[in-house]
């Protein structure tokens, strides 16, 4: 299922600090770039966090700093 919004909230479960840190809730953005199976790749500001995004999964791309997390929630934004 192709994304329907152009930005989305993405939680990173955890991170550095072990399984009880806080989750973090990134905003991403859809770009003009596409990834594996033609779906739109979405960033962060910066641009160093990328995902395609399959209804409510968000996959890390390739060099996507995660903490080994391969699928993550993502939430469509108005």
């Amino acid at each position: 299922m192709p994304p329907t919004a152009d930005r989305y909230a993405v939680t990173l479960p955890g991170g550095p600090g072990g399984p009880h840190t806080p989750p973090t809730v990134l905003t991403v953005h859809r770009t003009e770039l596409h990834g594996p199976g033609d779906l739109p790749v979405f960033a962060d500001a910066s641009g160093l966090f990328r995902v395609q995004i399959a209804g409510d999964i968000a996959r890390p791309l390739l060099g996507t700093q995660c903490f080994g997390h391969k699928l993550l929630h993502a939430v469509p934004l108005p």
